[in-house]
């Protein structure tokens, strides 16, 4: 399917306001984990905050991959592959989540919790209505309005159209952006993680590779960006291999390092006798590295495609001409 500029624009608009709203979702439900209590009465509404939290973050790029389906011009197997993606974790995920946590939040034992701790009861039921009341049926709203114009709208033939090297720039914004909002979110994740573990000698090895992944990923946030804005520039690629290699840098002694040894010292010894005293950082700790190394090779994938879309694929001359402003002549 073919579409103009202005089609592509709106689509743009509509995936990116899916990603916010799933990442500030994700955001939300993050923080009021990471504070409600390990009680039996807070059981089940905490075990659907960090169901709700990793769903949230996973439609967040997985959007963003919907849009980058949406203005690949030709064929429309990237979409598909992420509709489904998307739904997959949409109708088991989002819908389920949505559902069972503002019934264990009306619950009884939720309010015996909430009394506990008024301020994480408070901020657990606004956080689970917002979703329910607005957020819910509003991103369903537009992941319907994306639907009907990839699939069903009849594909543009008047308006302007991109140019292939301007369409590779829109594609490069795309993949940056995946990058980015995964790497984000696990560098917010980490440093929560990092600042909450206790300081006794059995967490020493956990906390500092916590606090390395979290470093790690912002890091490799910024080349991400740095990256995607080196795919932009047409005049030399020098600026994008040098965000490469330092994003390389990141992400092999880095992030790919980080993933290592961070699971070793939640397995230790060590690791272990700290999760005694602190078990609710540590089983987050936990989550949260297996999370990443389920998407460890979803991230080098879109690496790779950007690497290839910026900097191997050859580029096809411009064939139209941008004509000089000239000043009137008096």
């Amino acid at each position: 399917m073919v579409m103009n500029v202005n089609t592509k624009i709106i689509c743009v608009g509509i995936g990116i306001m899916m990603c916010v709203q799933n990442y500030s979702f994700f955001l939300g439900f993050w923080n009021q984990y990471t504070k409600i209590s390990m009680s039996d009465d807070c059981s089940g509404v905490r075990w659907w905050l960090g169901y709700e939290a990793v769903v949230c973050w996973i439609e967040s790029f997985f959007a963003l991959g919907m849009l980058l389906g949406a203005v690949w011009d030709g064929s429309k197997v990237l979409w598909w592959l992420f509709f489904l993606l998307h739904l997959i974790d949409a109708v088991p995920g989002y819908t389920f989540a949505t559902i069972f946590l503002y019934n264990n939040v009306n619950s009884e034992e939720f309010q015996a919790c909430a009394l506990a701790d008024p301020s994480v009861g408070d901020g657990v039921k606004i956080v689970s209505y917002v979703q329910s009341y607005f957020g819910y049926p509003f991103y369903v709203f537009f992941m319907l309005a994306l639907i009907y114009i990839v699939v069903i709208k009849e594909e543009d033939e008047e308006g302007p159209f991109l140019e292939q090297v301007d369409q590779d720039k829109l594609v490069i914004l795309v993949l940056g952006l995946m990058m980015m909002v995964q790497n984000a979110g696990f560098g917010v994740t980490y440093w929560d993680l990092f600042t909450e573990i206790g300081l006794e000698s059995e967490c020493a090895g956990t906390r500092w590779w916590l606090g390395y992944d979290a470093v790690v990923c912002i890091i490799e946030t910024t080349f991400a960006g740095c990256m995607m804005l080196g795919g932009w520039i047409d005049s030399s690629k020098i600026w994008f291999w040098i965000f490469w290699v330092l994003h390389a840098i990141d992400a092999v002694p880095g992030y790919t390092f980080a993933c290592i040894f961070l699971g070793n010292n939640l397995k230790s010894d060590d690791g272990l006798k700290c999760s005694q005293k602190h078990p609710s950082v540590v089983q987050r700790s936990y989550e949260v590295w297996v999370v990443q190394l389920a998407f460890y090779v979803f991230y080098v994938f879109c690496m790779l495609a950007q690497t290839y879309v910026s900097a191997l694929k050859e580029k096809k001359p411009r064939t139209g001409n941008f004509l000089p402003l000239r000043s009137p002549r008096g």
